[in-house]
């Protein structure tokens, strides 16, 4: 896949790899995100929550992805890379995509329910869309 695109602003990071099926546990509150399993080292990357674009055969889709480990919703010691995809709702499952990393909005929290989880999500959703805007 050709990851260069003319409208790709500066980045923090690029990591490639297929979209895999995660616990499912977003959909439960409305905000279903795209599990990236790569083989990339990405432990260069600081823990946290991104405003991040995801390109996908050959389109640029705006969101938040957090990289880390899940305190709120799980004690191992795993690092995931999901990311919720602004005004999206389509099956990429196994599609081979390219996350683009651009402004860091905070790092990892461990929440005490899914409920608190989504009420910080919808303002990382706000912070994210504001630099959107802004670039």
């Amino acid at each position: 896949m050709d990851y260069t695109n003319d409208n790709i602003i500066d980045n923090l990071f690029r990591i490639s790899g297929k979209v895999t099926s995660g616990r499912q546990l977003g959909r439960t509150v409305s905000m279903p995100t795209a599990n990236l399993l790569t083989s990339e080292d990405i432990s260069s990357i600081p823990s946290g929550v991104y405003a991040t674009e995801l390109l996908l055969e050959q389109r640029l889709l705006k969101g938040i992805s957090h990289i880390g480990r899940r305190p709120s919703v799980d004690k191992d010691d795993d690092i995931t890379i999901e990311t919720y995809i602004f005004d999206f709702n389509e099956d990429i499952y196994d599609k081979q995509v390219c996350l683009i990393g651009h402004m860091f909005i905070r790092d990892t929290i461990e929440f005490n329910s899914l409920d608190d989880v989504k009420k910080q999500v919808d303002l990382d959703i706000l912070a994210a869309m504001e630099y959107f805007k802004t670039v």
